[in-house]
């Protein structure tokens, strides 16, 4: 397959293109072995003749269950009022772009570690028509609500009549031309992006933005997994599997000695299984010290048969502050013993043979979960987010892949709808550091370690979180910053419904780019 070419730079969105683009380790070691199993019973009796003694025993196995669901938010039926408007159009579209051929398959790696795959003659022109000739694909990730406020893409959503506001987990547009005119997918065809995610969750939902309706549309539940972690859950589950295969393989027979003592104790499957499939099987004292025979018939609170090492049993009574406590093994009377070793020899072998498979899936499954890291690793380059936290080693840590199949082009998103902050209410005016009112159009709110962009356009019913790192800003009329800061929050204390004058921070620079907004807008 031809290689793609790619080019990273920056130029401004001309008239035409804004246009045309209406139509987005741990768990490899082994697990321990099954934690030692009781067999316990309330009252116990001693049977009176001979040296083995009947008790019986009754095992009571729990098992917890865990419900998880989910219900996706109806797809929205009312519009909303705002429209897509950049805040500052003069600073340029960062897009990264590739040069493919479209009847070739396509698979392109962002510069923050997505892929992007696009089917072999999947795009076609205005008319349908299948293309031949080179494509340009325009591509650009907002990974903090920086990006998407200078994308100025609102992130509200109306779903019948209630409105949220979106916490992304992973939002990113992608356009397509051929010779500067806008292309699309194939009905029956389908691309696919593979959303290299810093948030974790299974709450988000996929949507799509209707440029036309200026509105967020439902898509589809999210089910995107972190990386690795499908393959890492059946490393799990088979590693499981083989400790229940090695916990039950059959223990070998051994006969009983008639001049020792045997207690003979019933037991469970799900707790002693290399036992358990057997029949009268005894356990044989390995002390020198004697019952004493006047102790027949005497009630016992409580037996327990306890696995020690491989074929090595603690017996253990109880009789209020009365402790015995025997070594003991697993053997068979003469009568017994013959059919013990048959069944041993039928259920070894087969037991030998399922864990060797087991083992043999469980290498392939080791080896495909550390390509797989490898891969995330070398392919997640978040540079930005490495030198403006310093947060050396995050790339290849934590990345959830969310995956989106898309059927034409714009803008996407992994979002979750939430309500405005709660907490502290006031009736805010905002103020320049001359105590003069400042004239906006809406106010962003923005919280540590959320990914949300809550906008007011009424300050006087502003709500925040006083228990969460704040940052707010506004677009003054005359197209200025005003900020205020964590550390106004941080001394900012109010009644509910207090009426307050905010000062804000107006910077008077002239942006013209990104990472000068940046040096004032820190978003933690």
């Amino acid at each position: 397959m031809k290689k793609p070419k790619s080019r990273l730079n920056q130029e401004q969105l001309s008239e035409q293109e804004a246009l045309q683009y209406k139509d987005f380790n741990k768990l490899l070691d082994s697990h321990n072995a099954l934690k030692n199993a009781k067999a316990k019973s309330k009252i116990w009796k001693f049977l009176a003749g001979g040296a083995s003694v009947v008790a019986v025993v009754s095992v009571f196995l729990i098992e917890g269950k865990q419900d998880k669901s989910s219900t996706p938010v109806a797809t929205p039926k009312t519009e909303l009022k705002q429209k897509q408007v950049r805040p500052f159009p003069e600073i340029p579209i960062a897009y990264e772009k590739f040069i493919i051929d479209p009847t070739k398959e396509a698979i392109l790696k962002s510069a923050e570690g997505s892929v992007i795959v696009i089917p072999a003659n999947s795009l076609a022109d205005s008319m349908g028509n299948p293309l031949q000739g080179e494509v340009e694909l325009k591509y650009r990730e907002f990974r903090d609500m920086i990006d998407v406020f200078l994308s100025g893409i609102p992130m509200e959503y109306d779903s019948a009549g209630s409105k949220g506001h979106f916490e992304s987990a992973g939002m990113f547009e992608l356009l397509a031309y051929q010779k500067s005119k806008s292309i699309f997918i194939q009905p029956e065809k389908t691309v696919t992006v593979k959303f290299a995610s810093q948030h974790a969750g299974n709450q988000y939902n996929m949507y799509n933005f209707d440029e036309e309706q200026q509105r967020w549309v439902y898509m589809y539940k999210d089910s995107s997994k972190p990386t690795n972690q499908n393959t890492f859950k059946q490393i799990e589950r088979i590693t499981k599997e083989i400790t229940s295969l090695k916990d039950a393989i059959p223990l070998k027979p051994l006969l009983a000695n008639p001049k020792q003592i045997k207690i003979q104790i019933e037991v469970k499957e799900t707790e002693f299984p290399e036992i358990a499939v057997y029949k009268n099987v005894k356990f044989q004292l390995l002390t020198a010290e004697k019952i004493d025979p006047t102790a027949n018939n005497v009630e016992w609170d409580m037996v327990a048969v306890s696995k020690i090492t491989e074929g090595n049993y603690i017996l253990h009574f109880e009789r209020g502050k009365e402790v015995k406590e025997f070594s003991c093994l697993p053997v068979f009377e003469k009568s017994d013993y013959e059919v013990a070793k048959k069944t041993f020899e039928a259920n070894y072998t087969h037991s030998l043979e399922l864990i060797k498979n087991k083992e043999r899936i469980k290498e392939e499954l080791i080896k495909k979960y550390n390509a797989e890291k490898t891969e995330q690793q070398t392919s997640l380059q978040v540079t930005r987010m490495l030198e403006k936290d310093g947060a050396i080693g995050m790339a290849a840590a934590g990345m959830i892949t969310r995956i989106f199949e898309i059927k034409k082009f714009g803008i996407f998103n992994s979002d979750c709808p939430k309500n405005l902050p709660q907490g502290s209410l006031l009736a805010a005016k905002l103020i320049d550091s001359l105590k003069r009112p400042i004239a906006f159009e809406k106010v962003y709110l923005v919280e540590r370690n959320k990914n949300a962009l809550y906008t007011y356009y009424d300050a006087r019913h502003f709500s925040y979180n006083p228990k969460s790192k704040n940052l707010m800003w506004t677009i003054t009329s005359q197209n200025k910053l005003a900020i205020f800061s964590y550390t106004d929050f941080d001394t900012l204390k109010v009644a509910k419904g207090e009426e307050r004058k905010l000062k804000m921070q107006v910077v008077s620079v002239n942006f013209k780019n990104e990472a000068q907004i940046r040096k004032y807008l820190h978003i933690l």
